[in-house]
């Protein structure tokens, strides 16, 4: 038996493209025993942003126990546009698990994909990445504090030792 998730609270997604062969889904699961209800809001994306539940920069979103919502952007623009989501839940309202999959396609062809977590707000952090030939790692930091935040990243080994 898994533990209740928490309630209300604010998340975001660091990156979310749109255009020139992108587009992404914001995908919300709701595993608690009541309804939840919030919004998500999309910054960077001048004028809103398409999707199939319309254009705008923020979307509500109700969830009953057990169900899952999900917003896709359209993908049309011709030119990639690139800025974050967040999530905002109502207070006493269950605290969905949400990601964000991000598509890249050539036609009907899918290119890549990958899939970037709703993020709560951090001071500390640890994550893998990669230091081999051909392999990239890239990493996104979204401030949404409004005030300058000074970031340090600091390399290690498999030992814990610095680079």
């Amino acid at each position: 038996m898994y533990p209740p998730p928490s309630t209300g609270g604010f998340a975001t997604f660091p990156t979310i493209a749109d255009g020139g062969g992108y587009a992404t889904d914001v995908i919300l699961v709701n595993s608690g025993a009541t309804t939840s209800s919030g919004t998500i809001g999309f910054s960077g994306f001048a004028g809103g942003i398409a999707t199939d539940l319309g254009t705008n920069s923020s979307f509500t979103f109700t969830i009953p126990a057990g169900g899952m919502w999900r917003i896709r952007t359209a993908g049309t623009p011709a030119t990639v546009t690139s800025g974050y989501a967040a999530m905002s839940v109502n207070a006493n309202s269950p605290t969905p698990s949400a990601t964000a999959i991000i598509r890249l396609s050539s036609g009907s062809n899918l290119t890549s994909e990958t899939s970037v977590p709703a993020q709560v707000p951090f001071s500390n952090a640890m994550m893998f990445g990669s230091n081999e030939t051909n392999l990239s790692t890239g990493i996104a930091l979204l401030n949404g504090s409004g005030q300058p935040a000074q970031v340090t990243l600091q390399p290690l080994d498999g030992t814990g030792a610095l680079l």
